[in-house]
């Protein structure tokens, strides 16, 4: 099963991330847009893994101090790759935020759980593999949106019907004594 640990956002930030969308929906000549259900804040890549290791990451989640995070959104940036580029939204610098994933990682690597180690550039996906179909490319002006998380979530990643889907296993909520 592959896994992931990621902070889900509520409705009005999903709504406001379509509507970002709609500029490279208009101009593109190849894109994959993510799904609104699949929008999130990834934490940490876990991957593949069995189920002794999936046992590992939920006593992790169980026994790390996840805090109530507030969080903003202000910034597009994108990464080049060789199937295109990857446009995604980006936060505000958090320090609570980077402290609490530095922490999770630490976790995980203490429990033996393997991750990705590349370094947390905390950003949301747009859209993978995009062209556009003309240039230049007019970027979506972003109003900051902020939103407070009170959870991480332990998804799934896996295709349903050639679809990529995102599906919750555990949601594991910010104790009284974090917020």
């Amino acid at each position: 099963m592959r896994v992931f640990i990621a902070i889900q956002l509520p409705s009005p930030i999903i709504d406001e991330l379509l509507r970002l969308q709609d500029t490279f929906r208009r101009n593109r000549r190849r894109g994959n847009l993510t799904s609104p259900q699949n929008l999130h804040l990834t934490l940490a890549f876990i991957g593949d893994v069995d189920s002794a290791v999936l046992e590992r990451v939920d006593e992790v989640l169980e026994q790390v101090e996840i805090p109530e995070l507030t969080l903003t959104l202000d910034h597009v940036g994108s990464f080049d790759r060789k199937d295109g580029v990857l446009w995604w939204v980006g936060l505000k610098p958090d320090p609570r935020l980077m402290a609490f994933q530095r922490q999770l990682i630490d976790k995980l690597r203490d429990a033996n759980v393997p991750y990705d180690p590349k370094p947390f550039r905390p950003h949301l996906t747009l859209v993978r593999h995009y062209a556009p179909a003309s240039e230049p490319v007019m970027l979506p002006r972003v109003q900051p949106l902020t939103f407070t998380s009170h959870a991480v979530t332990l998804m799934r990643s896996h295709r349903v019907q050639d679809e990529l889907v995102y599906t919750p296993l555990a949601i594991y909520m910010a104790r009284e004594e974090f917020r």
